[in-house]
């Protein structure tokens, strides 16, 4: 808990703490237009995690990162439960880097899948920020 608490002290502490939020506002409207457009083509969502099969995992694997998507872009960008989201999030930008990085998809969803992991690890470890729900909450206990 220690170390949570100095990291925070780290994030909160940058005289030029806008640019934490702009980071953390460009990841969840990323994620969130990610998500949106999921939902819309789910086909190309199946192809890539199984085209083989469309059995009962692949569809349910299918609605959570487009679910998680969806909701965690809202949250984050929010910087409500701003960790907990990205935590949830880490696999599925786990599996998009490794999936983007394999030669099949375009520099710009390589890049894309990039920055998203590494901007949700940084706001895994320095938190949300000052301007966020999270930060008001913390104030008002």
């Amino acid at each position: 808990m220690e170390i949570i608490k100095k990291f925070n002290k780290v994030g909160n502490g940058h005289s030029q703490y806008y640019v934490l939020d702009l980071l953390r506002w460009a990841l969840g409207v990323l994620l969130f237009f990610k998500g949106v457009q999921f939902m819309m083509n789910t086909s190309y969502l199946v192809d890539i995690i199984n085209p083989q099969s469309r059995d009962l995992l692949t569809i349910v694997l299918v609605h959570y990162i487009a679910f998680v998507h969806l909701a965690g872009g809202i949250f984050i960008v929010l910087g409500l439960l701003t960790r907990w989201v990205i935590a949830v999030q880490i696999p599925i930008l786990v599996g998009a880097v490794i999936v983007s990085g394999g030669g099949q998809e375009g520099t710009l969803e390589a890049a894309l899948a990039l920055y998203a992991f590494l901007s949700g690890m940084y706001l895994f470890v320095v938190g949300s920020g000052k301007h966020s729900v999270d930060y008001n909450l913390k104030l008002e206990v």
